[in-house]
C-alpha cells in the first residue's frame, strides 16, 4: 500500500503543470507503482512511461493504477463466497456401529438351550422359557420387551447409545451396563454386575442401580 508521503507527492504531481521532481525521484515513483500494481504496469512500462510522459501524466497514471488495483482486490474478495462448512462427523460413536442385516437380528438357540441375540457390542441371552420380543434395533437404540423369564444383558460399550427393556412391572434403561433381569407377572428383579441402569417401576417409582446393586419391584 502506498504510504502517506507518496500519496501527497502524487497529488502534487497531478496538480502541477510541469514536473517538480527530478528524474531519479520519478523513477522511484514509477517502480513503486509497478510493485503495487504488477498487473497494470510492469517494470518495463514504468521505464517507458518515465521516458515518454511528463510529470503530471505520470502522476495521473500512478493514481489510476492504485485505484484499479484496489478494485481488483475487492472484486476477487466478493467472488470468494462463504467458506465451505466442515464435514459433519458423528456426534456419537454408536452412529458408526454396524448391525447385522435385518433378517439376522433375532435370537439364535444354542446347544445348551440358551437363546442369544448378538448386536455388535451388545449381547442378550435368554432361555427357551423366556418370552422376549425384539421391538427395535438401531445403531444407537435397542428396545426389547421381556414378558417373562430371565434375560442376561452385556451392553457395557454402547458408544452413547442406549438399551431400553420394558416389562409388565416397569422399564429399564441403560447407556452402558452388564446386568440380569428376571420377570414374572407380579415381580421384576434386576441385578447389576457392571455399569449403571435406571429403573422406572409401578407408579413412576424411579431408582438408579450401580454395579453390585440388586432391586425388586
Amino acid at each position: 500500500m502506498l504510504d502517506r508521503d507518496l500519496k501527497l507527492k502524487l497529488r502534487a504531481l497531478a496538480d502541477a503543470d510541469t514536473p517538480v521532481l527530478d528524474r531519479a525521484a520519478q523513477l522511484r515513483i514509477a517502480r513503486r507503482v509497478a510493485a503495487q500494481a504488477p498487473r497494470i504496469m510492469r517494470r518495463a512500462r514504468a521505464e517507458w512511461a518515465l521516458a515518454h510522459l511528463g510529470g503530471a501524466a505520470l502522476a495521473a497514471a500512478a493514481v489510476a493504477a492504485v485505484f484499479v488495483g484496489y478494485a481488483s482486490l475487492d472484486q476477487r474478495g466478493s467472488h470468494q463466497g462463504p467458506a465451505a462448512a466442515p464435514l459433519a462427523s458423528p456426534s456419537r460413536q454408536c452412529e458408526t456401529r454396524r448391525l447385522p442385516p435385518e433378517p439376522e437380528r433375532h435370537f439364535v438357540t444354542q446347544r445348551d438351550d440358551a437363546r442369544v441375540l448378538a448386536l455388535g457390542t451388545q449381547t442378550f441371552v435368554s432361555n427357551r422359557r423366556s418370552d422376549v420380543i425384539i421391538e427395535r434395533t438401531q445403531p444407537c437404540e435397542t428396545r426389547l420387551a421381556l414378558r417373562s423369564g430371565q434375560l442376561r444383558v452385556d451392553g457395557t460399550h454402547l458408544g452413547g447409545g442406549e438399551i431400553v427393556i420394558s416389562t409388565l412391572r416397569g422399564r429399564l434403561l441403560t447407556r452402558g451396563a452388564r446386568f440380569t433381569m428376571n420377570a414374572t407377572d407380579h415381580e421384576l428383579t434386576v441385578a447389576v454386575a457392571e455399569g449403571t441402569v435406571s429403573l422406572q417401576g409401578p407408579g413412576n417409582e424411579k431408582r438408579e442401580l450401580a454395579a453390585g446393586a440388586r432391586a425388586t419391584f
